[in-house]
């Protein structure tokens, strides 16, 4: 009897593990190869130039144009790029043009010295032509009022593009003049919010080279540029890119990281036969389980690829993953995580069809007409519809924001959400 019961115990873990060993073995060729090149560009990037490009907007590539007629490039994403210094790099660049996504257009810069920077900072629209602007903000003689950005725990300093709210005022590298006529243009606004989105350095060493976006109340007084004393400011940072602030979330969306997954071969050319698949797919992958019971916080994000690997996640890695591959099948698509205060899940639009993907329902409806008033009280029924069936409580069913892996939304109310779902 003994032995029965110890055969039938290894039968059982046997098949436990299948379930992982099921969904490694189908993509073998990929998730060792993602860790196995993570850990070697860590190892190159321990010199490395950042370059930060004025609008957040910037995706494509960026071509360094060397004395001796070769190129270097590099990938652009969310306005950002890494470059590893080298010799070559370092000693003959002359030129660097930027060109966006899908087009032949471009924008160029002259280089000089580029290695003696730990980041540059790049101003430039499509329209202009050849730029001479220099690579760093130029140190001002009058600096007044200097500000100062560092993460918390480690004390390692913060750099990256600042904005208040939501308006580009600058970038920092360490420090940041922050002059009067930007204060001027801010004063009368109620909580003003200073927000700075980078890249972390090799000072971070659990999370080097990961995106963040932190913000702060910008409390500044107007006296502080009338007396003869020299202020610096300092801003401080809890960085941890697994609880993501507002615009951060986007960064959990990545549809290059997971197209490897990507069940093409079940696909029908139907975009909305396919989107269900996927939806099939991904909550086949990975089965719910909540933060706390496999992580020290009790709100911990995980990257997609991660959580196919992990087999395992809650609603918002269940809901990135799922936005993730509909973005890599077609990244057009009008899909979107939708967040409310204790839930996440996924939404899209086919023309005037409104589809949520929820990790154990799925919900759809057609608005139709002309009539505001009429298209949102139906998408009042329709959410209201989905918060009863998904048995959520009224503190909850309240729509905060929306995100995809360019853009990151905020509403005031569920009307608002709605009308927003109108004009997308």
């Amino acid at each position: 009897m003994g032995k029965k019961i110890i055969l039938l115990f290894l039968i059982l873990l046997v098949i436990s593990i299948t379930c992982c060993v099921d969904i490694n073995n189908n993509n073998a060729q990929t998730i060792p190869q993602i860790e196995e090149k993570q850990n070697q560009i860590i190892e190159e990037k321990t010199n490395t130039l950042d370059v930060f490009f004025e609008k957040d907007s910037f995706e494509g590539k960026i071509i360094i144009y060397l004395k001796d007629n070769k190129t270097l490039s590099s990938d652009v994403k969310d306005g950002m790029s890494v470059l590893e210094k080298t010799k070559e790099l370092c000693d003959n660049s002359m030129l660097l043009k930027f060109y966006p996504l899908n087009s032949t257009n471009y924008i160029s810069w002259k280089l000089e010295n580029i290695c003696d920077y730990g980041s540059i900072h790049l101003k430039g629209d499509l329209n202009e032509s050849l730029q001479n602007t220099s690579l760093l903000e130029e140190d001002n003689p009058d600096e007044k009022i200097l500000f100062n950005f560092k993460d918390e725990t480690t004390n390692c300093s913060l750099k990256g593009k600042l904005t208040i709210n939501d308006e580009f005022i600058g970038f920092s590298d360490k420090t940041f003049n922050f002059e009067e006529k930007i204060y001027e243009k801010f004063k009368n606004f109620d909580n003003a919010e200073l927000c700075m989105q980078g890249s972390l350095s090799s000072c971070f060493e659990e999370y080097k080279f990961m995106k963040y976006y932190s913000c702060w109340t910008l409390e500044v007084d107007e006296d502080m540029f009338k007396d003869n004393t020299k202020y610096l400011v300092g801003f401080t940072a809890d960085i941890n890119p697994h609880r993501p602030y507002k615009f951060a979330k986007t960064f959990f969306i990545t549809p290059d990281e997971v197209r490897d997954f990507l069940p093409e071969i079940y696909f029908k050319n139907n975009t909305e036969e396919d989107l269900d698949y996927i939806w099939h797919f991904a909550n086949a992958k990975v089965r719910y389980r909540q933060d706390y019971l496999v992580e020290k916080d009790q709100e911990h994000w995980e990257f997609p690829a991660k959580t196919i690997e992990n087999c395992y996640g809650d609603c918002e890695e269940k809901a990135t993953l799922l936005l993730s591959l509909i973005k890599a099948y077609n990244d057009s698509l009008k899909c979107y995580v939708f967040l409310m205060p204790s839930h996440a899940s996924t939404f899209c639009k086919l023309r005037n069809k409104y589809i949520i993907f929820d990790q154990s329902l799925k919900k759809e409806t057609i608005i139709s007409g002309n009539d505001e008033n009429q298209q949102k009280k139906a998408f009042r029924i329709f959410f209201d519809s989905y918060f009863e069936e998904f048995g959520m409580s009224i503190q909850n069913q309240f729509i905060t924001s929306v995100f995809d892996n360019k853009e990151y939304i905020e509403f005031n109310s569920n009307d608002e959400f709605y009308g927003w779902l109108l004009e997308i």
